[in-house]
């Protein structure tokens, strides 16, 4: 859902796969890759197992 100015303006496809690999905001985090062993922060690698998790079961959401 998009909110402008605290007025809903349009619901839209949202791929939650899709965001994690193509999105700058999530770049370079490899969110979605199973491997979390290369990461040095353990708090980290806990996002990202929940995160692959989640993506993994999620369908996207259409209008």
């Amino acid at each position: 859902m998009l909110v402008v100015k605290g007025e809903f303006k349009g619901l839209y496809d949202f791929d939650l796969r899709d965001f994690y690999e193509d999105s700058n905001l999530a770049r370079g985090f490899d969110f979605i890759k199973q491997n979390s062993s290369t990461l040095s922060d353990p708090e980290l690698a806990s996002v990202r197992a929940e995160i692959a998790a989640t993506v993994a079961v999620r369908k996207p959401i259409l209008s």
